[in-house]
């Protein structure tokens, strides 16, 4: 194999890659290996995309040289190599592993927990090898073997909302919900939450546009980076809330805050979902930006500025409206009303999956969970509809019966009470 200059039709006159590391490379792409032989073929396609330079295959020797492209693949936070094919260009050999497309990062660690929480510190960004095929000086970070399309960055988010109880409906709130109770109840959870070995998330995360327009997060950083644990790469967060985000940027009261990969959120869907975002931010070393940089960005929709529970859709909004106007309703008959928007999978005898909310109901000695589902798809006999079922009564719901929402939970706790 050889590094040639993007837009080369051949081998000829590029630099030669040793064939031991042509081999791990090969071996990576498969997604076989173990993390020395990763670290070594990301060294090697990193350095090819910043020289802006092409990978050309030896395995058609009689024909033009099959190209590779290094690519950055933001959501799964490492490089890929894109192989480039058409009609003038030529197919990699049968036998070569580049004739398939790359096994992602999540297909070649074994599978977590179908719950798909993430796993180990609360970080994004993982540290440069030191040297070629160098072993680290700890274990591998673990990954998100989760689905492809959610980054890790979303799942931390998700992580900060659930355990600081900001993804659901209280049964009873003792205190008005604001913008600035949101942010409290956060960055005290964030006192207990690990971003390194001795360093809690609360010392590098940011929740004011104004700590970015001041520079302040990278001065912190910059202090905290001298004695940063070795082994885990220097990073810090923002947690913004905006109304409106772009491709490459986040918008906020003090202007923008741009953003080196793309600006991953929900909407990148079939169903576009409107603001307002709950924005969390890694800052850090960028491989292709000299010094700090916004490095990834996840958007996540939620309610509005005073209540941070995420919405799947605009629909979502509405729910949360009607489950806060049921709860006031029923509180009159004594029927206690809590909701959770669940953020990660529940595992069920049918298999994983998220109910999309989750409704619990409870007067004198009687509780009950049910389940809010607005999808329209639900069958009696299929396996998502009994997967749900497992976790509680399904109630359909859609713009057309919102209204009767109220009377349909309240028949819910009646029709247990009555059982025998």
């Amino acid at each position: 194999m050889w590094l040639v200059t993007k837009g080369a039709k051949n081998g000829a006159g590029g630099t030669a890659i040793e064939p031991a590391l042509a081999e791990t490379l090969r071996i990576w792409y498969s997604g076989a290996g173990d993390h020395r032989d990763e670290e070594a073929s990301l060294l090697l396609v990193r350095h090819a995309r910043r020289n802006h330079l092409w990978l050309a295959c030896d395995c058609q020797s009689d024909q033009a040289t099959p190209m590779l492209s290094p690519a950055l693949l933001s959501e799964a936070d490492t490089y890929y190599l894109r192989r480039l094919t058409g009609l003038k260009r030529p197919e990699h050999h049968l036998g070569c592993p580049f004739f398939r497309e790359q096994a992602l990062a999540g297909e070649r660690t074994e599978r977590t927990s179908a719950r798909n929480t993430p796993d180990g510190f609360f970080a994004v960004l993982r540290p440069a090898p030191l040297a070629l095929a160098q072993a680290p000086d700890d274990e591998a970070r673990p990954r998100d073997s989760a689905s492809h399309g959610t980054p890790r960055l979303a799942k931390l988010l998700w992580r900060l909302l659930e355990l600081s109880g900001r993804a659901g409906i209280p049964a009873v709130e003792t205190d008005e919900r604001t913008i600035a109770a949101e942010f409290a109840a956060i960055r005290a959870l964030a006192e207990q939450i690990p971003v390194a070995p001795g360093i809690p998330l609360a010392r590098v995360l940011f929740t004011h546009p104004r700590d970015w327009t001041s520079k302040r997060v990278f001065a912190v950083l910059r202090e905290f980076s001298k004695s940063w644990p070795k082994g885990h790469e220097p990073q810090a967060f923002m947690l913004i809330f905006a109304d409106k985000v772009h491709e490459h940027s986040i918008e906020t009261s003090e202007g923008l805050i741009d953003v080196a990969t793309r600006v991953r959120h929900p909407e990148t869907r079939d169903a576009p979902i409107s603001g307002p975002h709950l924005t969390l931010i890694a800052i850090g070393n960028h491989p292709d930006v000299r010094g700090y940089a916004a490095q990834r960005a996840w958007a996540q929709p939620v309610h509005n500025g005073h209540r941070f529970i995420p919405v799947d859709s605009d629909f979502d909004r509405e729910i949360i409206d009607a489950l806060i106007a049921a709860r006031r309703i029923l509180a009159s008959d004594n029927i206690a009303l809590s909701a959770s928007k669940p953020l990660f999978d529940c595992i069920t005898p049918s298999g994983a999956v998220r109910p999309p909310w989750l409704v619990a109901l409870g007067r004198g000695g009687t509780s009950i969970t049910a389940v809010l589902d607005p999808e329209e798809t639900v069958t009696d006999d299929s396996k998502r509809y009994q997967a749900l079922a497992f976790c509680g009564p399904v109630i359909a719901i859609d713009p057309a019966n919102i209204h009767e929402l109220t009377l349909r939970l309240r028949r819910q706790v009646q029709n247990h009470q009555d059982r025998p």
